[in-house]
């Protein structure tokens, strides 16, 4: 995205819902060349609801599980405080 001259809509409308996977990861790398996340540590959580099945698969960087738990912990309640579930 960052050598067109168009903002992607699901951008202007702070609507991750609209970005597919390569837009998402596209956007991450731009950030982690802006400095805005470490280079050294990431995860990658895959999502597919196409069947009737639930399946989540992951992809670490440089990272025990105990990390990932921690962060993916972490990540559990930054998610529940933007849905409101706290009170901030």
């Amino acid at each position: 995205m960052k050598d067109s001259k168009l903002t992607h809509m699901a951008m202007a409308a702070f609507d991750n819902t609209m970005w597919d996977v390569k837009d998402m990861l596209g956007e991450a790398i731009e950030c982690i060349d802006r400095g805005e996340y470490s280079k050294k540590k990431a995860i990658v959580i895959f999502v597919n609801d196409d069947s009737n099945n639930f399946e989540v698969g992951y992809m670490q960087s440089n990272m025990r599980q105990s990390e990932v738990i921690a962060a993916c912990d972490i990540m559990k309640t930054m998610a529940k405080q933007n849905m409101g579930y706290y009170d901030e």
